[in-house]
């Protein structure tokens, strides 16, 4: 499926569609509540700035085969019960990685030993070049997602440099730390969730690639962020069967031919 192979009035719809969905998410109304989104109440009372960035960026180490909600729990309750794992000074240096890996295996983390080296590597790293912040490695490329995915990845930060998690830790950090330049050129991380949703709204696609390229056209064409439009999405996808359904049958009952 491509944006071209839509009638004038199936493109219409779409975008109307796209834009209810859109208008939705900015303005928090339903579903997309913070109660309802995990990601956003794990960040309820951390401050805006360093905290919340070290937050999002070790929180992502943990990703890997993890549900969204059991994801930032986890992490949240880390970050209440042991706030040294957070700081990368504190940790390499007054810890260290068995330490880590003790907490990781008593708090039910399943790749408890993997995790646990991968935490400390990043705490690691971020000493050795960035003085312990992850606000300095973002200043470093001057606040430019293209170059903080080229930096992470040339340097081996551990999940950050993946094909997935590197772009959806830009995109958190752009909506919920630091506004990130040339955001909207970083291409979608195309998973389930996001597949699902386009299915469901456009119908069958070839490949990953088919869904990526498809709503890089739409955002183009139509004026749309796509850093917007992938995480709402994605969020509609990711909750599907809690709510997503229903959400999308309703708004494209709502939005006529």
């Amino acid at each position: 499926m491509r944006v071209d192979d839509l009638t004038p009035a199936e493109l219409y719809r779409l975008q109307a569609i796209i834009q209810r969905i859109h208008d939705d998410y900015l303005a928090w109304t339903s579903p997309f509540e913070r109660e309802q989104l995990p990601e956003k109440a794990a960040l309820e009372g951390i401050p805006r700035g360093e905290p919340r960035a070290r937050h999002l960026t070790f929180s992502l180490l943990l990703s890997y085969d993890t549900d969204s909600r059991s994801l930032w729990e986890t992490t949240r309750r880390l970050w209440h019960d042991y706030p040294w794992l957070f700081e990368p000074r504190a940790l390499v240096v007054d810890r260290n990685r068995t330490a880590v890996t003790r907490i990781f295996e008593r708090n039910g983390i399943r790749y408890w030993r993997r995790d646990a080296a991968a935490w400390y590597l990043l705490a690691s790293r971020l000493v050795e070049s960035y003085r312990g912040s992850v606000l300095s490695l973002v200043a470093s490329v001057e606040c430019d997602a293209l170059r903080l995915l080229r930096r992470v990845r040339s340097e081996g930060f551990p999940a950050l440099d993946g094909e997935e998690i590197g772009p959806h830790w830009c995109r958190l950090l752009h909506e919920d730390v630091v506004r990130l330049y040339r955001i909207d050129r970083i291409l979608f991380p195309v998973d389930v969730s996001l597949v699902r949703v386009s299915r469901a709204l456009v119908g069958s696609f070839e490949s990953l690639e088919t869904v990526r390229v498809f709503w890089d056209e739409f955002c183009s064409l139509s004026g749309f962020d796509p850093v917007l439009v992938d995480r709402s999405l994605s969020l509609v996808g990711t909750h599907w069967e809690e709510w997503g359904r229903e959400y999308v049958d309703n708004v494209c009952s709502a939005v006529s031919w």
